[in-house]
């Protein structure tokens, strides 16, 4: 990630220092928020199940993220040169028919929130292990992503 987004955030003027820091902070985050295989390799040899480790990491890489999320929004705020807007071609999207894909996020969203209320269903009425549906819900998430932006 960092040979791609380096790059461009500095292209874009970003202090090189907040770039840097930014890549190496959400390197180490993606190693506690699952799925992550050091989360499972942990759990290997602490002898838990990968649910109880997973469920264990979900509150401590949130609050990592946000307080992320909330140092850049403070050091954008008190060095706005730090971080600065991306120019307005980058920031507006066009389909290749010309639309600004309205549509296609409105029915990303119906289905996202539908498949919550079923999956909400599910997991009240289903006996399944609380790891099996943490499972099947995050793969129900990284589905409606793929679905939405394809690769190539």
């Amino acid at each position: 990630m960092g040979l791609r987004s380096l790059p461009i955030m500095l292209r874009n003027g970003y202090d090189r220092k907040l770039a840097s820091g930014v890549i190496a902070a959400s390197g180490t985050l993606s190693q506690i928020i699952p799925p992550s295989l050091v989360l499972i390799i942990l759990a290997d040899q602490l002898g838990r199940s990968i649910g109880d480790i997973y469920r264990a990491a979900m509150v401590p890489g949130f609050v990592l993220a946000g307080l992320y999320i909330a140092y850049i929004v403070i050091m954008s705020l008190l060095k706005p040169a730090s971080a600065p807007a991306l120019p307005e071609e980058a920031r507006r999207f066009q389909e290749p028919n010309g639309t600004r894909g309205g549509r296609s996020l409105l029915v990303l969203m119906t289905i996202s929130a539908v498949s919550a209320y079923f999956l909400g269903l599910w997991v009240e009425n289903n006996t399944a292990p609380i790891d099996e549906r943490i499972v099947v819900a995050l793969l129900r998430w990284g589905w409606a992503c793929c679905r939405r932006w394809p690769s190539g």
